[in-house]
């Protein structure tokens, strides 16, 4: 009944049906000799909610462990054992209320104000911790580029390891737009199945006017001067005039939260128009 996201995760959210909560850092592992795998981010607290171990359709059947409705990057997190223990006392008390009502577990997951609350009563009575908190705020959400780095590390394109620094002001390279940008082309592609997939080759000294280049030759298929691409990008309302006023410069060296905005919300838009 709901998919717990990477971003509930990073940005310590509370879940109104909270059953468990989790802090472990959302670790990537490696898929093979040569690949290290990566820390997403690191959390101080969240919530797993109970609607995250019910069904969509299948009915008597809650799903706890790593096979709980958790996305796969923070599955990074939610899959280590102490989520999966607390999820799993969580369900055994449900069972409980589900029989003594005679309600489904569907049913329960709109029930804020009785079959809800007192799951959780008596989770806390049997000894489990469970709070509602305000969410711990990260510095980055304060960062003009958040947006961009929300959508970009929802796809897996950024990652903020055990300090949650997304390097931001620091410099990209050739490589970072072009793989990051060829990477965002190739997901919309697959997942709109009307957009036709489109590769790009990034200079060796890349601008900010080249990133705008290259994002909007992504979007149309069209060679642009700089200043054209980021008037396509203007006038089309792809890029915010926060995002527009930040790429003003453009003959200047590109940092990550110019890329991750830009191509955070070429994405945004190709999905959203298609």
């Amino acid at each position: 009944e709901y998919r717990l996201t990477i971003t509930d995760v990073l940005e310590n959210r509370d879940q109104w049906d909270r059953i468990a909560h989790g802090s472990y850092p959302v670790d990537v592992q490696p898929t093979g000799p040569n690949n290290y795998g990566n820390v997403i981010g690191d959390p101080e607290i969240y919530s797993i909610p109970f609607r995250s171990i019910v069904p969509k359709v299948v009915d008597q059947l809650l799903v706890v462990g790593r096979s709980a409705s958790y996305d796969s990057l923070p599955h990074g997190s939610t899959r280590v054992i102490p989520v999966g223990m607390a999820a799993g006392e969580a369900a055994g008390v449900a069972c409980a209320w589900a029989v003594d009502h005679e309600n489904t577990f569907r049913q329960m997951t709109q029930m804020k104000d009785t079959a809800i609350p007192w799951i959780q009563s008596q989770l806390i009575a049997q000894g489990a911790y469970l709070i509602e908190y305000v969410p711990p705020r990260i510095e980055v959400m304060d960062h003009w580029a958040y947006p961009g780095v929300r959508t970009m590390r929802e796809l897996g394109l950024t990652e903020g390891g055990y300090d949650n620094d997304y390097h931001l002001e620091k410099a990209i390279t050739k490589w970072a737009l072009q793989n990051k940008l060829n990477k965002v082309l190739r997901l919309v592609a697959e997942r709109t199945g009307s957009i036709p997939e489109r590769t790009v080759e990034v200079s060796e000294n890349v601008t900010v006017g080249e990133v705008l280049q290259k994002a909007a030759f992504g979007m149309t298929g069209k060679k642009m001067l700089p200043e054209e691409a980021r008037e396509y990008l203007k006038d089309n309302r792809i890029l915010s005039p926060l995002i527009l006023n930040q790429c003003r410069d453009l003959t200047a060296v590109p940092n990550y939260g110019q890329l991750l905005s830009v191509l955070g919300a070429v994405y945004d838009s190709m999905m959203k128009t298609n």
